[in-house]
């Protein structure tokens, strides 16, 4: 008696390729986060936030996924943190805002808590739109901790 045939495999497959890849990115979108309040972004993170020098800017924490954290610009300067523009000790500029019980609370959602400050990439590729704003994921699990500088 012969074996019934099998049935097919349903595969789903994700291709990758130079068509669906980003093949080169000259700087990384991201936001460094200081225990101390400080946050700061390039400038190319802060073009695709649409932020510029006297902007405001939102973070969201989804409270069902803590560790799950959104940015967004705003033009309600009653809801969101002051952005500023600084040069750096190497000259680029990069664009500011203060918050100190935000960066705590953002930091220790990382699951590292103590960590005094920590630089995690802004997802560009994937953001959803909520009360006229768009919000761009940060991925918290990309968290690249700066080593504590040396006091003398």
């Amino acid at each position: 008696m012969p074996t019934p045939p099998l049935p097919a495999p349903s595969f789903r497959f994700r291709a990758f390729g130079p068509d669906t890849v980003i093949t080169h990115v000259p700087e990384s979108r991201s936001i460094n986060v200081q225990r101390n309040g400080y946050f700061m972004m390039n400038p190319i993170t802060a073009k695709h936030l649409g932020l510029k020098e006297g902007g405001y800017v939102r973070l969201f924490q989804d409270e069902n996924e803590p560790a799950d954290w959104y940015i967004a610009a705003t033009a309600d300067k009653f809801k969101g943190f002051r952005v500023r523009q600084r040069t750096d000790a190497k000259g680029t500029k990069r664009v500011v805002f203060q918050s100190m019980s935000t960066a705590k609370r953002l930091l220790d959602s990382t699951g590292t808590e103590g960590l005094t400050s920590g630089s995690m990439l802004v997802g560009v590729a994937w953001t959803f739109s909520m009360d006229g704003m768009d919000l761009f994921p940060i991925i918290t699990s990309s968290l690249k901790v700066r080593a504590p500088r040396k006091t003398k």
